[in-house]
């Protein structure tokens, strides 16, 4: 027979259900921190997004829950995806810049990932010689 201790300790364990939904959000938490680590030390950046064809894995910044600005950069990704070069395998491209007055958007393609930065566009005047 138990004792009244070895009862409790085992009444205060957490289910199997209890430990797979912990470890979800533990395994999300880890794969958000993973797919983000090197964006927010990114220079001038004034935010970012990760997209998927599932929709927006991660934000912060002036992107943040920014959905319209993920539509319409993946939208933009995928028609610079349709020209292809012929008898290419390669993908047409893993960068895109899109150069705005104040600031620049920089898309990267990486596998089935696409990371946007929004950047403060720091531009400077051409020198004259």
């Amino acid at each position: 027979m138990k004792s009244h201790a070895e009862r409790r300790k085992r009444s205060s364990a957490p289910t199997n259900c209890q430990n797979s939904s912990s470890r979800r959000r533990m395994t999300a938490a880890g794969l958000t921190a993973g797919l983000t680590a090197g964006l927010e030390r990114i220079p001038d950046q004034l935010g970012y997004l990760v997209i998927s064809e599932d929709g927006v894995l991660a934000s912060a910044g002036e992107l943040e829950n920014d959905e319209h600005t993920a539509g319409v950069m993946m939208q933009m990704v995928r028609t610079a995806s349709r020209f292809r070069l012929p008898g290419s395998a390669d993908p047409p491209f893993k960068r895109m810049s899109v150069i705005l007055e104040d600031f620049v958007y920089m898309v990267t393609v990486s596998g089935q990932k696409v990371f946007v930065v929004k950047r403060q566009n720091n531009q400077q005047e051409p020198i004259s010689v």
